[in-house]
């Protein structure tokens, strides 16, 4: 990540009205913004309600997502903004969502749905996926994987639930901890 140039975040919920300088305005207060880019219909060329916004350091980048996501409605805008690293963005820059932004969580209850885990995650932050390890009769193991969009909600979602909150029908309170990168997943060759 140290070799990147920028990193470029997608934001939901900004005015049709809004100016490139009013969102640099914005998002300016958590660091260097090389560009912002506001989204138009291709069909129509309106203002979309939606831009890029690219930072210059992931910490920048990080810090905006954890203070406007959710939290935030830009002036003039009726809903929160929702804020998240662009479509590819984590790839680009080495897998930085799977490394700093993905739990493992264990002790969950075998019968444990997605929905489940996500009445328990959600309450942290924005939660873009959840992978439940199932053995070969599709049955839960008692674990998932949770990715959330930024590493502060997943912070958030360590601090108050490992070792802490025992789900239903479980005896003991739940492991959550990020994943490792160094450990080869199942299916990858050792």
């Amino acid at each position: 990540v140290d070799n990147a140039d920028y990193v470029k975040l997608y934001v939901v919920g900004v005015p049709r009205t809004v100016t490139e300088r009013d969102v640099s305005a914005v998002f300016g207060e958590f660091g260097h913004i090389i560009e912002v880019v506001l989204l138009k219909d291709k069909v129509t060329g309106l203002q979309q309600e939606c831009c890029f916004v690219k930072y210059a350091t992931l910490d920048h980048a990080e810090r905006a997502m954890a203070a406007f996501n959710i939290h935030y409605t830009f002036p003039g805008a009726s809903i929160p903004m929702k804020v998240r690293y662009a479509d590819g963005e984590c790839e680009r820059l080495g897998g930085i969502g799977m490394r700093f932004n993905r739990l493992y969580i264990r002790s969950l209850n075998k019968q444990a749905s997605k929905r489940d885990i996500e009445e328990i995650f959600s309450p942290f932050g924005i939660i873009e996926e959840i992978y439940i390890v199932k053995d070969e009769l599709k049955q839960c193991r008692g674990s998932a994987f949770v990715q959330f969009s930024s590493r502060e909600m997943a912070i958030s979602a360590i601090k108050a639930l490992n070792g802490i909150y025992v789900m239903r029908g479980c005896d003991q309170p739940l492991t959550v901890r990020f994943v490792d990168p160094k450990k080869p997943r199942m299916g990858d060759s050792r």
